[in-house]
């Protein structure tokens, strides 16, 4: 058995041997061709055959280079098109958390706000950064966002009135953040900002209570409600109020508990 296995062994070593011997032939008759062409060939001949061969890789190269930008190109407009999607469905979330979750609770919040005070008016103002001055630092407006009218007393709207304030041109934004709460009539109020007074004073308001909105330290707005005329609770009731429905409103308008509460 040995020995037939020896035997295998060496005509499989003899084919081998045969087929590279055949192999550097090939390679050797090729490099004889080449060099019966060149030596027969005149220079111009020569010439030619080195600028196609030049012509031919530097074809090659930019092929493969317009292949590889191509596809660095595509991936560019593969991971573009991935983050804009991304965005879109973030920013569709958020609408439809705003339009669906959001809005008609703090609606019927105000509502109650408004009815239990019996005041004129409920509203809110949210801010929000609108644009940056040109080394960065922004500037902060506010929005009244909501507004729940007594309708028994046909109050018209005027949010559509108070878009866009830059807070910079007014003081009580400032003394509000620090105090919390804002409360009087129109005088006590234009002693704190005689603008903002006016303000009020000009779609019908006398007497007004602010609340600052925030949630988990993050500032959010001012919750507010308005009389035409004195009110007829007390102030501390007026405050506690204002406070109870803060302490719901504000969770509501912070994105990051809503996203959470899905």
């Amino acid at each position: 058995m040995e020995k037939k296995k020896n035997v295998g062994q060496e005509e499989n070593a003899a084919v081998g041997t045969t087929a590279n011997g055949k192999i550097n032939e090939y390679f050797v008759g090729v490099a004889k061709d080449i060099f019966n062409f060149i030596n027969k060939s005149s220079w111009k001949a020569l010439f030619k055959v080195v600028v196609v061969v030049l012509v031919g890789i530097v074809l090659y190269f930019t092929v493969k280079t317009l292949n590889m930008v191509t596809n660095e190109e595509n991936i560019a407009k593969l991971v573009a098109n991935k983050i804009e999607e991304h965005n879109t469905k973030s920013e569709e979330l958020s609408l439809s958390i705003r339009e669906d979750v959001v809005t008609p609770k703090i609606q019927r919040e105000l509502e109650i706000l408004c009815y239990s005070l019996n005041a004129d008016r409920a509203f809110i103002f949210e801010l929000h950064n609108g644009k940056v001055n040109s080394s960065g630092l922004p500037f902060r407006y506010a929005d009244m966002s909501y507004e729940e009218p007594n309708e028994e007393r046909d109050i018209e709207r005027v949010a559509m009135q108070f878009q866009d304030i830059p807070l910079t041109l007014y003081r009580y934004p400032h003394y509000l953040a620090e105090n919390k709460y804002i409360y009087g009539n129109i005088n006590e109020i234009a002693m704190i900002d005689n603008g903002f007074a006016k303000h009020i004073e000009r779609v019908g308001g006398r007497y007004l209570g602010m609340l600052y909105l925030t949630n988990k330290g993050l500032p959010l707005g001012f919750l507010c409600v308005s009389f035409h005329d004195e009110p007829v609770f007390s102030e501390d009731e007026i405050k506690s109020k204002l406070e109870q429905y803060g302490r719901v409103i504000g969770p509501l308008l912070d994105m990051g508990v809503q996203v959470k509460n899905i």
